[in-house]
């Protein structure tokens, strides 16, 4: 029989004018869209630990929290429309959990065979950024069980490199992220694959560098 896909996803699009007003979904779309024969494989089933959730009141966000990357908009980021491209943003988080995890640490765990995978990830684009902007990627980890570690991240301009003079730029919330990574092992040259804990090291750089309350 067919095996399980390797990944599934869903993907909601809207179209918008050259102003980034909302506008109706193109006829020539819509009748593209119709034509095809479209096949939805079954999603397949979780593979994970479940998740050890508390309640939220009983995990008060640490001191050292949100952890805050900076991000610069270049035109390599934009597309036709002079918008971040939506991929984009999943670049910006992958380098804010980067730094926030300790790039020192992601190398120590790599060269030892203990990679870091994204197993789930959802954006929702509120609005968009433009070149030039200057953003803040903002970054709470939550510890879901002893094998899953979810980053809730936030995407917000905080300024403009290219403005009119004396122009004020209120913080802007425009995207809103919660990616989930795993750890495996790699073994046999990498040829297999195993889940393993959340690294120690990984989990002592968010009690001391965060002050976050891990059992």
């Amino acid at each position: 029989g067919e095996k399980d896909p390797l990944v599934y996803g869903k993907v909601e699009m809207v179209c918008v004018g050259r102003d980034m007003k909302l506008v109706a979904l193109p006829e020539e779309i819509v009748n593209d869209v119709r034509a095809i024969d479209v096949v939805v494989p079954p999603k397949p089933k979780p593979r994970l630990p479940p998740p050890r959730r508390r309640p939220a009141s009983a995990v008060p966000l640490a001191s050292g929290l949100p952890h805050v990357h900076p991000i610069e908009v270049y035109h390599e980021d934009t597309d036709f429309t002079g918008v971040v491209y939506y991929a984009q943003y999943y670049k910006f988080c992958e380098r804010a959990r980067s730094h926030m995890c300790g790039m020192g640490h992601w190398m120590t765990l790599v060269q030892s065979g203990v990679c870091p995978v994204v197993v789930a990830g959802k954006i929702t684009v509120k609005d968009g950024a433009n070149y030039g902007d200057l953003l803040e990627i903002r970054s709470v980890p939550k510890i879901e069980s002893t094998h899953r570690i979810i980053f809730e991240q936030t995407v917000v301009r905080v300024g403009r490199q290219i403005a009119a003079d004396g122009a004020v730029v209120v913080p802007t919330v425009l995207v809103v992220a919660q990616i989930t990574l795993v750890f495996v092992k790699l073994d046999n040259g990498g040829a297999t694959k195993n889940l393993v804990a959340l690294p120690p090291p990984l989990l002592d750089e968010f009690r001391n560098r965060y002050g976050m309350d891990i059992p």
